[in-house]
């Protein structure tokens, strides 16, 4: 019988106890040399009002790239073409009464797909802004989430090696 998988992915170790992470993608979608943050609402469970990009949790069955387009999708109504990944994280992370699971973030080279030119349609966030280097210090986030930031500023390559949304 096949084990259902959660999107808490888990292993064996040679102890024969059963480790676990989170797997999270974060999206830093550029537009004219300006990246899009996302201001979490206040009654969010982890991190409120705090800034953050887009994304969110791999879903069984997804890959990461999978993952990533569905995450923009839901909480910006865009869609994107994905690039590499540039960046990795391994973090604990929140999961209620003070319990945090480790967890593997991973962040990617995103564009959008398109020449949308419409605001996002925010569902999970209450504000969104597009920002340059400079502006981090502007805003309430996490540290890991401004160390992404700068390492894609430092690493952007636009439009080269971007998947198309399905793929």
């Amino acid at each position: 019988m096949r084990r259902k998988r959660t999107a808490i992915h888990g292993r064996w170790d040679r102890m024969g106890q059963r480790l676990t992470a989170r797997v999270g993608v974060k999206a830093v979608v550029f537009r004219r040399a300006r990246v899009l943050i996302l201001k979490r609402f206040s009654r969010a469970p982890q991190y409120p009002n705090y800034w953050d990009l887009p994304g969110g949790g791999v879903e069984p069955g997804e890959t990461l790239v999978q993952a990533l387009v569905r995450e923009v999708r839901e909480e910006t109504g865009w869609t994107v073409r994905v690039g590499a990944p540039f960046h990795a994280q391994l973090l604990s992370w929140p999961v209620g009464h003070g319990k945090k699971v480790p967890s593997v973030g991973v962040s990617f080279h995103c564009e959008l797909a398109g020449r949308s030119t419409q605001p996002p349609r925010l569902t999970e966030h209450s504000a969104y802004a597009w920002i340059v280097r400079s502006d981090l210090r502007r805003y309430r986030m996490s540290r890991l989430c401004a160390e992404a930031i700068r390492a894609a500023f430092a690493t952007q390559r636009p439009s080269r090696g971007l998947e198309r949304p399905g793929r």
